[in-house]
């Protein structure tokens, strides 16, 4: 017999606070055949479209996980357990969404270990995670998840994160192109400057550039062309490469901690092959971030059209999940898929997605997601 193809949904365990058995057992009627469950997750507001429709609920940003260590403080003590054991009992496998670095409430807890860009400021939600606490902490916590004897763990924010934070009110940012984003993304902190004079950079001469490239967008905005080449003409020829490669040192020492402490449990990373990402999702060759964690998943929750593309980059599909919305774009053949989400699409569209059906007619796609 074929073994069913892996069919997961990303849920959060606020879904689960009235009637866990019920919601459980009616995702495995739909299909689904496993459960990515925020363990730690950002602050959010969610408007639910199933378990109580028309409900907002507000989201603080912190653990749901019992005794966390780390600067993640702990939300609730008792949603999480109880979603679980009704996903178990359904016989859905559970998978911990783990948004890692992503997060305002551990900056709080440790202000020194922030993001910091290049005017000073630092990130209020962003973890750096060149930082050794960071990297240190990330491992513990990744551990922490790893004893409570889920399926799997879904690594989400284990990396560089932006200067853009959804969930603010941002005024003026829509004269930056890309490649000033990615400029504010660049990080100051001391263990990033000590990285960048070990490859040659001056980090006051980096800095320089990056303060007046922006100066000049905001007073006479550019328009937008290739990343790449925006970035050589602000920086200079083959200072964002060597930027973007110390980048991806720290990113890969902070995931081989990751994997060590893990142990025998099972990862997928959220991954894009953007070399300029600075989202949620770990930029880099798939191949090369597939050996440090084994799993990937290749996402398009905003209905950019970027997944086929970014799909044909992976080497060896058997490992990776395909991330979508019900009714926004089209699922690579095959492909082991995790939907997004429960609660906050459409009952109809979750279900038919599961089902592998086409959307209803006249049935309007959910809205774009990130």
């Amino acid at each position: 017999m074929t073994p069913a193809v892996r069919q997961e949904v990303w849920a959060h365990p606020v879904s689960f606070a009235t009637d866990p058995d019920r919601w459980a057992g009616e995702l495995a009627s739909w299909g689904a055949t496993g459960v990515r469950l925020a363990h730690v997750y950002h602050s959010g507001r969610w408007l639910l479209s199933t378990t109580s429709p028309g409900r907002t609920v507000a989201l603080p940003s912190g653990s749901w996980c019992p005794d966390t260590p780390g600067p993640w403080p702990v939300v609730d003590r008792d949603l999480l357990p109880r979603a679980v054991e009704a996903l178990r009992a359904a016989g859905l496998h559970v998978i911990a969404w783990t948004v890692g670095l992503h997060s305002g409430a551990a900056v709080r807890q440790r202000p020194e270990w922030a993001a910091r860009n290049a005017f000073g400021d630092p990130l209020a939600h962003a973890l750096c995670p060149a930082h050794p606490g960071v990297v240190g902490a990330a491992a513990d916590l990744v551990a922490a998840i790893a004893a409570r004897e889920v399926d799997g763990i879904d690594l989400e924010a284990f990396a560089h994160l932006g200067h853009r934070h959804d969930g603010t009110h941002h005024k003026g940012e829509d004269r930056l192109r890309p490649a000033d984003r990615w400029m504010l993304s660049v990080c100051f902190c001391r263990s990033c400057e000590s990285a960048y004079s070990e490859v040659g950079l001056d980090p006051s001469q980096v800095q320089d550039h990056i303060v007046r490239a922006i100066g000049r967008q905001l007073a006479a905005p550019a328009v937008s062309g290739d990343t790449a080449d925006d970035l050589t003409t602000a920086l200079g020829t083959g200072v964002p490469a060597l930027l973007a490669a110390v980048r991806a040192a720290a990113v890969e020492l902070l995931l081989r901690r990751v994997a060590g402490a893990a142990g025998g449990t099972p990862l997928t990373l959220r991954a894009t092959t953007d070399r300029w990402h600075t989202g949620g999702k770990t930029p880099g060759d798939p191949a090369a971030l597939s050996a440090l964690v084994g799993g990937l998943t290749i996402s398009d929750l905003t209905g950019a059209g970027t997944l086929a593309a970014e799909w044909a980059a992976v080497p060896a599909p058997a490992r990776a999940t395909a991330g979508l919305v019900p009714g926004t774009g089209r699922r690579p053949d095959g492909a082991a898929t995790a939907w997004y989400a429960f609660d906050l699409a459409p009952a109809g569209a979750l279900a038919e997605a599961l089902a592998g059906q086409p959307p209803s007619s006249g049935r309007a796609a959910p809205a774009n997601q990130s």
